[in-house]
């Protein structure tokens, strides 16, 4: 699945993987995110709380269910998942921002694509992130992309 060119770099810039406030208020100079896959998401400013433009790895993994009132849910058969591994300095950044954020919503965007937005219930601290897909090929093209951060 992953396609790993040895001995040359792209000059294709990177898309960048950005975190956003998102705030049910009207943000001033902000968007209000509406899409299919968030509707009526809320308000984020224009510039995010921080960007990363380089990862540790990305790699295909398996979605992961959640708890809900206290029991596992499985994510719903056809998902897809990546694994996001962030560098060390990254982590400790998405860290104290998700401190600063908890009971909000975080949305995690690359580029202009929405990839999701949690609720914060606590601080994050790891290194590593995963992102269910709607389907194998979103994961495949995201996968791609995100790739390109990878140094």
């Amino acid at each position: 699945m992953a396609v790993f060119l040895c001995g040359c770099r792209s000059n294709v810039p990177s898309t960048p993987l950005s975190f956003y406030t998102v705030s049910e208020q009207k943000i001033d100079g902000g968007r209000f995110i509406d899409t299919a896959e968030f509707p009526k998401l809320g308000y984020i400013a224009t510039t995010p709380d921080l960007v990363i433009t380089r990862l540790a790895d990305v790699y295909p993994t398996e979605p992961e269910g959640v708890i809900i009132n206290g029991k596992a849910v499985p994510t719903p058969a056809g998902r897809s998942a990546l694994g996001i591994e962030l560098r060390p300095d990254d982590a400790q950044k998405l860290s104290t921002l998700s401190e600063r954020v908890i009971g909000k919503r975080l949305l995690m965007m690359l580029g202009e694509k929405p990839l999701m937005a949690p609720r914060v219930q606590a601080v994050l601290s790891t290194q590593r992130l995963i992102l269910e897909c709607p389907t194998q090929a979103e994961r495949d093209s995201v996968q791609s992309e995100l790739e390109r951060l990878v140094r």
